[in-house]
C-alpha cells in the first residue's frame, strides 16, 4: 500500500502522478496543465489546491475537498471518481472546485451547503450534511439518488435531469423558491422517481421515459409571467399521483370565461376554493354557503353554466347549471365561469365592489395524459346552423395545437382522430370583450396559432349524428408562440376595430384559392359580441369573422357589417396582404375613400338614432388592380316610375374611369347589358348618375347593377338592387319601417305599400344564427305586429318576406 503526504508544498507542471492507496496534501499543491492524477484511493486535500488550467483525474476513488481552492482552471474527470465537498465553508462546484466531464459521484458533506456554479451531469449523488443549491443551472444525474440526510434547494432558474435508477428526492422546504424548479426532466427507461417533498415546476415538465411518483407533493405553477406544462409524451414516461395544477386569470372587468378541468375526478368545489361560485339554493345572507353549496347571493344567479347540446331551438338554448358544487368537472368538457376575482372581500358578491383582481385557481387531481376521447354530441332538432355546437375544454395541463391536429391526415370533416367535426373552434377573451375564433382549414384565425390554452374552454361544432374527437398526446404544445397568429399574414388583410383599450374586435381577409366568394369550410361565421362587432358578407347574408375567398380576376367588394357604442371608434389595419392588389376603405356614410396601404388608422363616428352610422351598410373593402381606385361606388337605387325603373347612383371618386354598363337579369345570376352612360373619366367629388329602364320586366323580378369599366378595361360593379311589378309589389327598405326602434316588448313593421297574403317574418342573431320565426299578426293592411318578450337585449337582424317571396333585412336593437 502507497500513501504519498504533502506537507509544504509541490508543484506538478504536465507529469502524472500515481498512487494505489491515496495522496493526502497538508500543504499547497499548485496543478498546472497537462497534470494527470491516478490513484485507486482517495485524494484529501486540506492545504491550498490551486490549479491553472486542465488537469486530469482518472479513477479516483474520492477527491476530498476541506480545504482551500484557487479555481484558474478546471478538472477534467476521466473514468470514474467520486467528488466529496466536506469544507467549512459554502463552496462552489465550477468556483472553489471547477469541474468539466463525466459521469462522476458527488457527496456533500457541509453544513453551508454546495453551490452548482456550471451545469454538471453526475452520476450518483450522496447527501451527508448541508444542501446543493441548483438555481440558474442545470443538473443532470444518472445514477442513484440518496438525500436521507440533506436536500437539493432549487429556484426560479433551476434546471434537474433525472436519468438515474429508482429513487427518491427531498427538496428544501424554507420557502416556495427553494422547492421550485424551472424545467424538471424525468428521462430513465425502467426507473420511478419520488418526490418526498413538495416541489413547484414553473416551465416545463418534461416526462420522457420512466415514471415520475408524485405523492400528492408536485405542484404546476401558472402565473403573469406563464403557465407550467406537461409536453407531449413521446417515449414510456408516465405520471402516478395527485397534482396541484394551477390557472392564473389577469385582472380585467368581472367577466365570462371558457375554462376546463385538465384533472381527473375534481368538483366545483375544487374551484370555489379561490374563487366566489353562486347558483340556487337557500341561503341565509350574501356570503353564507347555500344549501346547495354555492355562495349565497341576494339572487342567488348561477356563475357557472356548462352547454347542453341536445337541447332544441337557439344557439342560446342549451346553456344549463349544476345543481350543486359537488358536480364533478367532466373532464374534455368546457364552462362558462363568471369570475369576480378571489375570494378577498365579500362586496365583490354584493355588488360594490365591480372590479376583478387577478386570481390563481387550482385544481387538485391526477393529470390527464395520453388519448381523451372528448365528450361531442349531435342531435338533429332540424337546425342546422343551432345543432351540433359543444362546449368542450382542453383536457391536458399543457397547450394543445389545433391546427396541427386537425390537418393530421385531414379529409374534409373527417380526420385520422375524428369525424364529422367542423374546423372552427371559438373561445371568450375576457381581455377584449370578444370572441376570438380559429378556422384550421384556413390556418389562420384571431386564437394565436391556433393554439387551445392549458385551462381553455372552447365552443366547436359537430356537422352530423355520430361525431367522434379524439385528442392526441402528440399535438401538445410546449408554449404558446408569441406571433399573433401562425401562419404567413402576407395574405391576410386584418383590420381591428376598437372602441377602447378593452374592447375590441378582428376581421380577417384571407386569400384562399380553394375557398368561395360565399360561406363555405373556409370561413369563421360571427359570434356577436356585446359591445363592438366588425364581419362581412355577402348575398347570402352570412357573417363573417374570418372572410375566406379567392383573388378575384379583376376587382372584389367586401360587404362590411360594423356596429358598436355610441362614440367615436376606430379602425386600425393590423396586416396587409403583399399580392399586387390594392386595398380601398370606403365610408358610404361620409362619401370618404382611404387607400389602407397609405392609411392604417381610420376614426368615425357611430349615432345609434342615425342607423346609416353603423351596420350593414356603412362600410365596404373595395380591392383593385390599380394603386388609385377607377370609381369609388356611393349609394345606388332603383325605383319605381311608372312603368319604368328609375336606377339612381353617384361615385365618390373617379380615376381614368370610361364607361358605366347597366346590367339587368330575373335571377341574380345572367346579367345582360341594357344600357350604357359615359363616366366622367377623373374626379374626386361627388358625381351623380341616372338611367331608365323602360322595358322591364312585369312578370319576374328585377335586378339591376353598375359595371363601372376603366380606360384599361378593368372593372367593378356596385351592389345588386331588385324591382318587381308582379301582383304584390316587393317590399324594400325604402318602403318599409320599423317601430319602435329600440324596441322592447312589441314591434310594427310597416309598409307603404298595401300587403295581401301571409308574410314570415325571422329574427336572427347579427352572426347569422335564427333565434325565433314569428306569427305576423296583421294589424291592418300594411302593418304587422310581433312580440318581442323573452328576446334578449341585443342587435338582431329582421327578416321579412312578402307574399311572393320577396326578402328585405333590416337592423333591429331590442332593449
Amino acid at each position: 500500500m502507497k500513501k504519498l503526504y504533502i506537507i509544504t508544498g509541490l508543484l506538478l507542471f504536465g507529469i502524472s502522478v500515481r498512487a494505489q492507496d491515496q495522496i493526502t496534501n497538508f500543504g499547497n499543491i499548485r496543478l498546472f496543465g497537462g497534470t494527470s492524477l491516478t490513484t485507486f484511493g482517495n485524494f484529501n486535500n486540506t492545504g491550498t489546491l490551486t490549479v491553472d488550467s486542465a488537469v486530469t483525474l482518472n479513477n479516483i476513488g474520492s477527491l476530498v475537498n476541506s480545504g482551500a481552492i484557487s479555481n484558474l482552471g478546471t478538472f477534467v474527470y476521466s473514468g470514474s471518481a467520486t467528488l466529496t465537498y466536506d469544507g467549512l465553508s459554502q463552496q462552489t462546484i465550477g468556483k472553489e472546485l471547477p469541474i468539466s466531464g463525466g459521469p462522476s459521484s458527488l457527496i456533500i458533506n457541509n453544513s453551508n451547503g454546495v453551490v452548482l456554479g456550471i451545469d454538471a451531469t453526475i452520476n450518483n449523488l450522496t447527501f451527508t450534511s448541508g444542501n446543493l443549491l441548483i438555481d440558474g443551472r442545470t443538473l443532470t444525474i444518472n445514477g442513484n439518488v440518496s438525500n436521507s440526510s440533506g436536500t437539493i434547494t432549487g429556484g426560479a432558474n433551476a434546471n434537474l435531469n433525472f436519468a438515474g435508477n429508482s429513487s427518491t428526492i427531498i427538496f428544501d422546504q424554507t420557502s416556495s423558491s427553494t422547492r421550485t424548479l424551472n424545467n424538471f426532466t424525468v428521462n430513465k427507461t425502467g426507473s420511478t422517481l419520488t418526490l418526498g417533498s413538495a416541489v413547484e415546476v414553473n416551465g416545463n415538465l418534461n416526462l420522457n421515459n420512466g415514471t415520475l411518483a408524485t405523492g400528492g407533493n408536485l405542484k404546476l405553477n401558472s402565473n403573469a409571467t406563464g403557465t407550467s406544462t406537461i409536453p407531449a409524451i413521446t417515449g414510456t414516461g408516465a405520471i402516478t399521483g395527485n397534482v396541484t395544477v394551477e390557472r392564473y386569470v389577469p385582472s380585467s372587468a368581472r367577466r365570462w370565461r371558457f375554462i376546463s378541468s385538465n384533472v381527473m375526478s375534481s368538483t366545483l368545489e375544487d374551484w370555489r376554493g379561490e374563487i366566489f361560485i353562486t347558483g340556487a339554493g337557500v341561503g341565509t345572507s350574501v356570503g353564507y354557503t347555500n344549501s346547495n353549496g354555492f355562495d349565497a347571493t341576494i339572487s342567488n344567479a348561477p356563475s357557472v353554466y356548462s352547454y347542453d347540446e341536445a337541447v332544441a331551438g337557439s344557439l342560446n338554448s342549451g346553456w344549463v347549471t349544476p345543481s350543486s358544487t359537488n358536480t364533478s368537472l367532466v373532464v374534455g368538457k368546457g364552462y362558462r365561469v363568471f369570475i369576480r376575482g378571489d375570494r378577498s372581500s365579500l362586496t365583490r358578491l354584493t355588488g360594490v365592489d365591480n372590479s376583478q383582481n387577478a386570481v390563481t385557481m387550482n385544481l387538485i387531481g391526477g393529470v390527464n395524459t395520453g388519448d381523451i376521447t372528448m365528450p361531442v354530441t349531435y342531435t338533429n332538432n332540424g337546425s342546422s346552423t343551432d345543432d351540433g355546437w359543444n362546449l368542450l375544454g382542453n383536457p391536458y395541463p399543457s397547450p394543445y395545437n389545433w391546427d396541427s391536429y386537425w390537418n393530421s391526415g385531414n379529409l374534409g370533416f373527417n380526420g385520422t382522430f375524428y369525424s364529422k367535426i367542423d374546423p372552427t373552434i371559438y373561445i371568450w377573451d375576457a381581455s377584449s370583450n370578444t370572441y376570438k375564433s380559429y378556422n384550421a382549414l384556413s390556418s389562420s384565425g384571431t386564437i394565436s396559432a391556433g393554439i387551445i390554452a392549458s385551462g381553455q374552454g372552447f365552443m366547436m361544432k359537430a356537422t352530423g349524428v355520430s361525431p367522434s374527437l379524439i385528442f392526441k398526446e402528440q399535438f401538445k404544445s410546449s408554449s404558446i408562440p408569441t406571433q399573433l397568429f401562425k401562419t404567413k399574414q402576407n395574405d391576410e388583410l386584418q383590420i381591428s376595430l376598437t372602441l377602447d383599450s378593452i374592447n375590441n374586435d378582428l376581421f380577417i381577409l384571407k386569400h384562399n384559392a380553394n375557398a368561395s366568394f360565399l360561406d363555405d369550410v373556409y370561413d369563421i361565421k360571427k359570434w356577436a359580441n356585446p359591445t363592438v362587432n366588425i364581419s362581412s358578407y355577402d348575398k347570402d347574408s352570412i357573417f363573417h369573422t374570418l372572410d375566406a375567398r379567392p383573388i378575384a380576376a379583376s376587382n372584389d367588394t367586401i360587404n362590411l357589417n360594423v356596429t358598436g357604442s355610441n362614440g367615436t371608434l376606430k379602425l386600425f389595419v393590423k396586416a396587409m396582404p403583399a399580392n399586387g392588389k390594392y386595398y380601398y376603405l370606403q365610408d358610404l356614410y361620409l362619401s370618404n375613400t382611404i387607400h389602407l396601404f397609405e392609411n392604417t388608422t381610420y376614426s368615425f363616428t357611430i349615432q345609434s338614432s342615425i342607423i346609416a352610422t353603423f351596420g350593414l351598410s356603412r362600410f365596404r373593402i373595395i380591392i383593385s388592380d390599380n394603386n388609385s381606385l377607377p370609381v369609388a361606388f356611393g349609394k345606388f337605387e332603383a325605383t319605381k316610375n311608372q312603368k319604368q325603373v328609375q336606377l339612381n347612383w353617384n361615385t365618390l371618386t373617379e380615376n381614368n374611369s370610361s364607361r358605366f354598363e347597366i346590367e339587368r337579369s330575373n335571377d341574380q345570376g345572367g346579367f345582360l347589358s341594357i344600357g350604357v352612360l359615359e363616366a366622367k373619366g377623373n374626379s374626386s367629388t361627388l358625381t351623380n348618375y341616372q338611367f331608365i329602364d323602360a322595358q322591364p320586366s312585369f312578370s319576374t323580378i328585377n335586378y339591376y347593377r353598375i359595371k363601372q369599366i376603366d380606360l384599361n378595361g378593368n372593372y367593378t360593379y356596385s351592389n345588386i338592387r331588385d324591382i318587381s311589378f308582379l301582383l304584390y309589389p316587393s317590399i324594400n327598405s325604402t318602403n318599409i319601417s320599423l317601430y319602435p326602434n329600440p324596441a322592447k316588448d312589441k314591434l310594427s313593421i310597416s309598409s307603404s305599400q298595401v300587403i295581401k297574403g301571409d308574410c314570415k317574418i325571422y329574427l336572427y342573431s347579427v352572426n347569422g344564427n335564427l333565434v325565433k320565426q314569428f306569427q305576423a299578426i296583421q294589424s291592418t293592411s300594411n302593418e304587422f305586429e310581433i312580440n318581442l318578450t323573452g328576446i334578449s337585449e341585443g342587435f338582431y337582424f329582421i327578416k321579412f318576406i312578402d307574399p311572393i317571396g320577396n326578402i328585405i333585412t333590416e337592423k333591429l336593437f331590442v332593449q
